[in-house]
């Protein structure tokens, strides 16, 4: 099993990405964080609180339905500890790759191999968010995420023919 205090901080920043662009309430965060990991009510609730306590998000409640519901939203500090994060995975990856190599030391991923790695990973990002901008009906938002894919896989593509080009003339 992963170790509890990086889940534990993993979960944090799901939960904080669920609530990044529009706040939510616990059912609804399960729901959205589901498709990428498993998170039950007696997990969520106590990750909440610590994120609250930590700054990193606000609550308040709204009456639904004759009950109370709490809505959470991300604060600054909540904003720049994903941004934190998106910066320490990048160091992560290269532990990650120290880790699994082999002996060998060309066994690392070559140069080719780690942009493909980066173009993916970038076009993952992107189209989960556009996804996302669908369900939430922000279809403007959902165009310039269109927009941006269609400029990262032409931008991959020059690349492979420049880098194509330059093996043949060498």
């Amino acid at each position: 099993t992963m170790d509890i205090q990086l889940k534990r901080g993993l979960l944090d920043i799901c939960v904080l990405a669920a609530i990044k662009s529009e706040d939510s309430y616990g059912y609804q965060i399960i729901k959205d964080i589901k498709p990428y990991v498993s998170i039950s009510e007696s997990t969520l609730y106590p990750i909440l609180r610590r994120l609250e306590t930590a700054g990193f998000l606000t609550v308040r409640s709204v009456e639904h339905n004759g009950r109370l519901r709490k809505y959470y939203h991300i604060t600054p500090c909540g904003l720049k500890r994903i941004g934190d994060f998106t910066q320490e995975w990048q160091e992560i990856m290269s532990i990650y790759q120290f880790v699994v190599k082999e002996e060998k030391k060309d066994d690392l991923m070559s140069h080719e191999e780690q942009s493909r790695f980066s173009y993916l990973r970038q076009l993952n990002a992107l189209k989960l968010e556009q996804k996302k901008a669908i369900h939430e009906e922000n279809f403007e938002r959902a165009a310039q995420l269109r927009d941006e894919i269609h400029k990262l896989e032409e931008a991959h593509k020059e690349a492979k023919e420049s880098h194509k080009d330059g093996k043949e003339s060498a």
